[in-house]
């Protein structure tokens, strides 16, 4: 028997080889192709990375500023709340003050009303009550 020379012994396990290698495919196919699908989309989406990175970032940028600019409108109304009820306050009491000088005013100015009333009318009680129902606008019960 002659010996079988290298080429010939090489292809022979080249077509070996080749076999076990398609049995193995049919067998289990999904591998092969969950890396070849694997390694398309990881091409095909690398180009966008770089462009859905930079949306990202500009969104991630807009809130930031959104929110800053959120925080200091709230702020604003917060001061501009706290004035206009320091405002009020002192407004209320200002009114209140004056309102209790005038009551103040009113009550000496009566005073002095009825004070000349009395000198006029020498002791007169009838002369009295008269002028006082006149001028203020009550009268006297018994």
């Amino acid at each position: 028997m002659a010996q079988p020379r290298s080429e010939e012994v090489s292809w022979i396990l080249f077509k070996t080889s080749c076999s076990k290698v398609w049995l193995w495919l049919k067998e289990h196919w999904q591998i092969p192709f969950l890396v070849v699908w694997s390694i398309l989309i990881y091409v095909m989406t690398r180009r966008n990375t770089d462009a859905m990175m930079e949306v990202i970032e500009a969104k991630r940028e807009s809130y930031r500023k959104q929110l800053e600019v959120l925080n200091e409108t709230h702020n604003t109304e917060i001061s501009r709340r706290d004035q206009i009820i320091e405002d009020y306050e002192k407004a209320l009491e200002k009114i209140e003050e004056g309102f209790e000088l005038k009551k103040k005013n009113l009550s000496e100015k009566q005073k002095e009303q009825i004070k000349k009333l009395i000198e006029k009318s020498k002791g007169n009680p009838d002369e009295i009550r008269k002028e006082i129902e006149n001028q203020f606008g009550f009268k006297f019960h018994d």
